[in-house]
């Protein structure tokens, strides 16, 4: 499924929250669901996302790992943690456009600038939303 194919989605939970059925938090975590399903799809618009995970792929084949493997990200050797930094760096980016051409300003913004409060707001919506607190 393409980041295109969710956008109606989107512009849905967007109409239902601003006639109230939704909460901010409850808005915030909906729209960031949804985009983060998609996110892979809406990073390749960026060419350099699928050279750094080409690169990123090789040194993991240096090292010996099948696709099915992974190193946790602190274990990794320095070359794969800086890859993928820059994976992160490409993915915030095109994450951020997305927010900011649908309006989501704050979401944008906090994607770039305050990870903590986008995953403090992304909680909170969940809690709001599922009644539970997984702490």
């Amino acid at each position: 499924m393409s980041w295109r194919d969710v956008e109606p989605v989107m512009r849905m939970i967007q109409a239902l929250s601003d006639a109230g059925l939704f909460s901010g938090d409850e808005r915030f975590f909906l729209l960031a669901s949804v985009g983060e399903s998609v996110l892979p799809t809406r990073a390749r618009e960026d060419p350099r996302f699928d050279e750094v995970e080409r690169a990123m792929d090789a040194v993991r084949a240096a090292h010996g790992l099948t696709d099915e493997e992974e190193w946790f990200l602190d274990e990794s050797p320095a070359e794969y943690q800086a890859l993928a930094g820059e994976w992160d760096r490409i993915a915030d980016t095109q994450m951020a456009a997305w927010f900011a051409s649908l309006g989501e300003r704050e979401m944008a913004w906090l994607v770039l600038h305050n990870t903590l409060e986008f995953e403090a707001r992304y909680e909170e919506g969940r809690v709001e939303l599922r009644g539970e607190d997984l702490e």
